[in-house]
């Protein structure tokens, strides 16, 4: 039973759905997911510009960092396909032992154990910009129902079943959800804390 349970979290992981979170949180990792190239980081979670810039890279070193940058971004997403082709094949071996009614359920378990992730996650979020901003507690309302919306955007594009295109089209997706999420946001805000969030989300690019 309980190799089964791990396999049944494994399986349930594919394309971001968060069953196995709920059953066992130490038995499946989460996906690979890499829909933009990671930013080079440093103690201090500098962006590839300015670790370039303030580095003093030559052109030369400038070139061989995209190169390296590059490489390591296909590795990731082959690696990511193939976890995620993995643990949709375990997916779909589980589900065929459902029945009708456990498959219902099932849904309804992901459905809520997504939302209270996101919700989570979405409240660290709206809890460090409310500091930072110095927001009252209408506009972290708004700044919180932004990020939620565009986290299960995010969230979804990987959802069960989903076929996804080429990393431009990926990215493509992920701009338009971020623009459209910094639009909510900067009507929650006033214009100078709406530039000033743009700067500080710009350092953890």
């Amino acid at each position: 039973m309980r190799a089964w349970i791990a396999i049944f979290s494994l399986a349930l992981f594919a394309g971001g759905t968060c069953l196995g979170v709920a059953l066992q949180p130490k038995l499946a990792p989460a996906p690979v997911v890499a829909p933009a190239p990671q930013p080079v980081q440093t103690s201090h979670r500098l962006s590839v510009h300015q670790f370039a810039k303030q580095v003093g890279l030559s052109e030369e070193q400038d070139y061989e960092l995209d190169q390296i940058l590059g490489d390591t971004q296909r590795d990731i997403e082959t690696l990511g396909r193939s976890i995620r082709a993995a643990h949709e094949r375990s997916r779909e071996r589980v589900m065929a032992l459902l029945t009708d009614e456990q498959k219902q359920r099932l849904d309804e378990l992901v459905a809520a154990e997504r939302q209270k992730r996101a919700e989570s996650e979405a409240e660290k979020t709206v809890k460090t910009y409310t500091k930072l901003l110095e927001l009252t507690p209408e506009q972290a309302a708004g700044f919180r129902a932004a990020v939620i919306e565009g986290k299960n955007k995010r969230r979804d594009y990987f959802g069960p079943g989903r076929k996804h295109g080429d990393h431009d089209q990926s990215r493509s997706f992920f701009r338009q959800v971020r623009d459209e999420q910094n639009l909510a946001i900067e009507k929650a805000l006033t214009p100078g804390q709406y530039q000033r969030y743009l700067e500080l989300s710009e350092l953890e690019r």
